[in-house]
Order: structure tokens, then C-alpha cells, then sequence
């Protein structure tokens, strides 16, 4: 499959949302925040795993490039931010990086995988897999 590596970061955060969820739970007076993991087969969870091990492995080179980028385009009293005259030439950097295609092979997930009728994934996150998703 050929994604952009922008298509691989939204992929990614996407895949990483297929976790669970935070809720408040009242435990008598107090309320405190409890995980509900979804409910996926051990097939699906294996298969999103050993998807989000290839997409962070697209991504580890260009996180290392962005970070000497915004080094090197820093400015002496600031060495963690882009000095604002570099914003411009940061971007174009940037932007190039993200525009470079990736060919990866990754595992499709059936929609019935997801069991959405019991799990409340939100649309967003389904939005984010789409380039996984089929029926």
C-alpha cells in the first residue's frame, strides 16, 4: 500500500486510538478515571500491533530529521524552537518530508473486526483507519 508519510502519521494515531477509552467512574463520594479497553479478538489486536511496529518504523527516520532540522534552525538563546525568521523554510522542510510516498505492506481490518455495535469507537478514530478498513 503506498501512503504519504502524512497518510502514515494519521494511520498511526489512529491505530494507537484503538486502545480504549477513559471514563469517570464514582467509587462512593469520589470519582476517578477508569480505562475500558475495546473488545477485540486476539486476531485484530495482533494485526493492529504489527501494523503500528511498521508505521512508527516509516516514521523513526523522518522524526529524527525534524528534530535536527528544528536544532539546526534554532536560534542560540532558544535551541528547542524554530526561530521565527526559519518558520518559512521549517515548513517547506517539513512539508516536503510529509509529501514522500512510502510503500508499506499492512493488514486490512474488516469492518465486523471492529465490533462496532458494542464498542464506541468513535468516528474520528474510524475516520483515521479508513485506509485500512474494509468490508
Amino acid at each position: 500500500m503506498k501512503l504519504t508519510l502524512e497518510e502514515i502519521a494519521k494511520l498511526h494515531a489512529g491505530l494507537l486510538l484503538l486502545d480504549g477509552y477513559d471514563r469517570i467512574a464514582k467509587d462512593g463520594e469520589r470519582e476517578r478515571v477508569v480505562r475500558e479497553y475495546f473488545s477485540l479478538g486476539a486476531g485484530l489486536r495482533l494485526a493492529v500491533a504489527m501494523n503500528i511496529d511498521k508505521l512508527e518504523a516509516a516514521m523513526s527516520p523522518y522524526n529524527k530529521v525534524r528534530t535536527a532540522l528544528i536544532f539546526q534552525l534554532s536560534s542560540k538563546d532558544k535551541p528547542n524552537e524554530v526561530a521565527p525568521e526559519n518558520l518559512g523554510k521549517f515548513n517547506d522542510e517539513t512539508s516536503a518530508m510529509l509529501a514522500v510516498e512510502h510503500d508499506l505492506t499492512l493488514t486490512k481490518i474488516k469492518f465486523d473486526e471492529l465490533n462496532l455495535d458494542k464498542n464506541p469507537i468513535p468516528v474520528s478514530t474510524l475516520s483515521m483507519i479508513q485506509a485500512l478498513l474494509r468490508e
